[in-house]
């Protein structure tokens, strides 16, 4: 007689509810409105007309809205620290937009009577009459507001776009924001051999177009944008690198058949959208992007040199300088390093930053508010008097003049927590693709953080857009089900 022997199955591991949510959520329908939202900044000139940035601030102010709002608390933790530091850099804002009577303003930021006096005609009567009208510390209030505004939108976007990720499809968001940058760079290239100084050939812009590269007005924003596509592009190739690089134990057949899987084909079409993006970088011939873009390129070398190991690493690198050499060979090294021994638009540059201490000095704590540097221009003298500069042609130097001590405290304080929050990232158990996904994007932000050094991209609110995204994928804690074991 035999014994019948009931096994039991064994014991599943238990899983986080919240997992088996991310995991069943975790589709391209979440990257589609961050996609967009890319897209429509870029193709729509940069986003810089009223009814291109109006539409695309609300629709990223109610996407970061809504993944927040849709997002586990944990997928939230990463992005905490850098809200309450935004929220810093907003209250100063606010406070520079409280109305003042005469007696405080005058002991906070004593400079803005006289100023708002030789523009704002109903002040100037109203204290011409009764010496006791208010005023904010702010030199343009109605420009103020909208710079908040602006900040906002963003910094709701940034929030919620970081508690989002996790549910992100993250690698097939940045093939489609690769192959928009390859559309935008061979555009731009082709525009550039066929220009007629109008945009797509047939809008006049509202600046003179001789400056202009693909939808941009400006070639250095042209620049700032592909920057970010390319380090984010650069990242994704490494990512590929790791899982489908040159293998020593593949026979000749394997590798054939390699070549034609579906990974094979990203990491080629990823390539190429690559080195056309960098070429299209060194066509502007600007120089702050070319710079970025150098400084960029040398630390994802240092970093593939320290991580990859072998052939990868060989390959890697070769790669890398390849492009390089590519892009500015197809150029011309004469006409680059031409364009790069004329020096008159940085002589310049400094000339307005000097101008600017000025500024700088009267409005010492509070600054001029937020977005207020044209209207101070207006004011204070310039060294030259044929253009007026409405951008000081480096952020860093704006925004001491916009917000004086405080408000550059409270931005460095940001910019502090965002590192925090980047590098708790890197910390967290990731995968290696994920990682190296992460690290383009941290590139991405470090050379737009270069490039802001003698320009102003991310004023550019489809620049701005980007950049928030590469932050919002740098900062993001990757989902408990995907973290290696």
């Amino acid at each position: 007689m035999t014994t019948a022997v009931i096994r039991r199955p064994a014991p599943q591991p238990s899983v986080d509810a919240s997992d088996v949510s991310s995991r069943t959520q975790r589709s391209p329908r979440h990257a589609w409105p961050l996609w967009l939202l890319v897209a429509f900044g870029v193709i729509l000139f940069g986003a810089v007309y009223p009814w291109a940035y109006t539409p695309l601030l609300i629709a990223a102010a109610a996407t970061g809205a809504y993944g927040w709002w849709s997002s586990p608390p944990r997928h939230r933790q990463a992005a905490r620290g850098v809200v309450v530091a935004l929220l810093g850099v907003a209250a100063v804002v606010v406070v520079q937009l409280l109305p003042l009577p005469p007696a405080w303003l005058n002991r906070v930021s004593p400079a803005t009577d006289a100023v708002a006096r030789q523009f704002d005609l109903s002040y100037a009567a109203s204290q011409a009459s009764t010496g006791t009208a208010p005023h904010p510390m702010s030199i343009g209030p109605a420009a103020t507001i909208k710079g908040l505004a602006f900040l906002l939108a963003l910094s709701i976007f940034l929030a919620g776009a970081t508690a989002m990720m996790p549910r992100v499809r993250v690698k097939w968001l940045i093939r489609r924001v690769a192959g928009l940058g390859l559309v935008m760079a061979l555009f731009g290239i082709v525009q550039r051999g066929t220009f007629n100084g109008k945009l797509y050939w047939v809008w006049t812009p509202i600046n003179t177009a001789g400056n202009a590269f693909g939808p941009f007005v400006n070639r250095n924003h042209f620049a700032g944008w592909m920057l970010m596509a390319a380090a984010l592009t650069a990242g994704y190739v490494c990512s590929l690198m790791v899982q489908h690089g040159p293998r020593r134990q593949l026979t000749w057949r394997q590798r054939i058949a390699s070549m034609s899987s579906s990974d094979a084909n990203r990491l080629l079409f990823a390539s190429c959208a690559l080195a056309v993006m960098v070429l299209s970088i060194v066509w502007t011939l600007s120089r702050s992007g070319i710079a970025a873009f150098a400084v960029a390129t040398g630390l994802l070398s240092i970093l593939v040199s320290a991580r990859f190991r072998g052939r990868r690493r060989i390959v890697t690198v070769m790669f890398l300088l390849i492009v390089v050499v590519f892009a500015v060979s197809w150029r011309g090294v004469d006409t680059v390093y031409d364009w790069f021994s004329r020096t008159s638009t940085l002589e310049w540059r400094f000339e307005l930053w000097r101008d600017t201490l000025a500024i700088v000095r009267d409005f010492r704590w509070f600054g001029t508010g937020l977005n207020t540097y044209g209207i101070s221009t207006l004011v204070y003298p310039m060294s030259d008097s044929t253009r007026h500069a409405m951008e000081a042609h480096s952020d860093y130097v704006q925004i001491l003049s916009e917000g004086g001590i405080f408000l550059a405290a409270a931005a460095a304080f940001a910019v502090l927590q965002v590192a925090r929050a980047i590098r708790a990232a890197f910390a967290q158990p990731q995968t290696a693709s994920l990682y190296w996904v992460r690290a383009g994007a941290t590139l991405g932000l470090i050379a737009m953080a270069i490039q802001e050094l003698t320009d102003f991209s991310l004023q550019m609110p489809g620049n701005a857009v980007l950049f928030v995204l590469l932050a919002a994928i740098a900062m993001h804690r990757p989902p408990r089900h995907e973290r290696p074991r």
